[in-house]
């Protein structure tokens, strides 16, 4: 029954008491289930086709800070907390000029990971 194509069914009977004994015999004691499946008509070859194609898009993106602003933000949040500064004077100075791109990168993570469209992703 799984390898049959759902498709291809044309009718399922079902068979109880005496009208299955006298088909199947005593095989057919406790009920039969009978699929008849479709039959193939004569002439030319029929192939049906449908495709379809998606392209997904975000509706929106966030905006996110710059490494610079954002640690400017995270020492005032410090201060108004009673804590010191996590970045130094001298590291936000590296993070707004771009003088050390190693030590103090600051990565557009947003435009570097995402397109702007892309295909939906078809698993098989």
């Amino acid at each position: 029954m799984n390898n049959i194509d759902v498709q291809e069914i044309e009718s399922i009977t079902v068979l109880k008491d005496a009208s299955a004994t006298a088909q199947y015999g005593i095989r057919g004691a406790n009920g039969v289930v009978v699929v008849t499946t479709r039959r193939g008509k004569a002439g030319p070859p029929k192939v049906d086709f449908s495709a379809n194609y998606a392209i997904n898009q975000a509706t929106q993106l966030p905006k996110f800070l710059d490494s610079y602003n954002h640690a400017m933000l995270y020492n005032e949040a410090l201060a108004n907390d009673g804590r010191s500064p996590q970045y130094s004077e001298e590291a936000l100075q590296k993070y707004k000029d771009g003088s050390d791109p190693l030590k103090y990168p600051n990565t557009d993570w947003v435009n570097l990971l995402f397109r702007e469209t892309s295909p939906p992703n078809v698993t098989t």
